[in-house]
């Protein structure tokens, strides 16, 4: 497998759709089109508990879906900013919570979907407090954060008609089985 050429396809400050040329296995020429985050940015998502052993959950619109996802609040890393610096933002304007503690250090940089993106997350888990100042979020943006308990968890996931990010997913079974994060 080799890369022969990678072209743009779309220029925004957010999300290329690419075309690359590669050589594959066989030596025959292919072309494979994916999505790249530009200048390397990568994200921090924030598995929250509060003490009473509550999950921070948020219920986000996703134009893709064309409707609404559960998942946990996350967010791109600004330059300058450290992991937990990100998270700590990105929770406060998505949720109105805040960074007590991190539980463990974060996770190394995990892919989501690299068949269609060379997007890379960071998984934060911490105990999280309200910070009493609410959300501060973007006209784009349309998210309800709530606290879940394991049972809550339980019952929410086996809602055929809610829609899940993967990596929530497992983590929020983990939960609803083990009551542990």
């Amino acid at each position: 497998m080799k890369i022969i050429s990678i072209q743009n396809l779309t220029t925004t400050p957010y999300l290329n759709l690419k075309s690359t040329t590669y050589e594959n296995k066989t030596g025959k020429l292919q072309n494979y089109y994916w999505a790249e985050r530009p200048g390397n940015k990568r994200a921090v998502m924030i598995v929250g508990i509060t003490e009473q052993k509550a999950l921070l959950i948020i219920k986000e619109y996703r134009v893709p879906l064309a409707g609404f996802e559960y998942g946990f609040p996350a967010g791109i890393i600004e330059a300058g900013e450290n992991v937990v610096e990100a998270a700590d933002r990105e929770l406060r304007e998505e949720t109105g919570y805040r960074i007590k503690a991190a539980i463990r250090p974060p996770s190394p940089f995990v892919y989501n979907t690299s068949g269609i993106t060379d997007e890379s997350i960071c998984i934060l888990f911490a105990l999280i407090e309200p910070t009493g100042e609410g959300t501060k979020l973007e006209e784009s943006e349309d998210i309800e954060a709530f606290l879940v308990s394991r049972n809550m968890i339980t019952h929410l996931l086996s809602d055929p008609d809610k829609k899940f990010a993967a990596k929530a997913w497992i983590i929020l079974q983990h939960f609803s089985l083990y009551g542990e994060i």
